[in-house]
């Protein structure tokens, strides 16, 4: 961890997983459920011990902990977003231009991002045959779920 930390730099939600990864792997070790305890004393004359805990790993302090640059927006950034694509759209269709369908297409696809969750991949690779009926939402119609593949 101090090579990470000193010489490569990386972030500090790096450490939390790479301690989180090993603190997962010593409980396995560890449980008595498995008999790994008892197997590492018969053939090395000693026994697992847990090496990650509360007081020698990263703590989780705050909700992003990614560079401000990459933060996720808030709900109201989220509004004006969507509000300005749906401004372009109107926009370019009172001024009589060109790109009022793709305009359309863009604010569309950042809301069905939003909305299904997708990532840009999938969003890409989606087709009509995507999007089904359901129970939760009928006034959706052929549009209340969305398979991603």
């Amino acid at each position: 961890m101090t090579h990470l930390i000193g010489v490569v730099r990386r972030a500090e939600s790096t450490f939390r997983s790479y301690q989180g990864a090993i603190r997962l792997y010593c409980d396995y070790v560890t449980s008595p459920h498995y008999q790994w305890l008892a197997e590492c004393e018969e053939r090395f004359g000693t026994h697992l011990v847990r090496i990650c805990h509360e007081w020698n790993t990263v703590a989780h302090l705050v909700e992003c902990e990614g560079r401000p640059g990459r933060r996720p927006m808030t709900r109201a950034e989220l509004q004006r977003f969507f509000d300005y694509a749906d401004d372009q759209v109107e926009r370019t269709v009172r001024l009589g231009r060109k790109g009022a369908l793709a305009a359309y297409r863009d604010a569309t696809v950042f809301k069905v991002m939003y909305g299904w969750g997708s990532r840009c991949t999938e969003t890409l690779r989606l087709e009509m045959v995507d999007s089904y009926r359901t129970a939760a939402a009928p006034e959706l119609g052929e549009f209340g779920s969305l398979h991603v593949r």
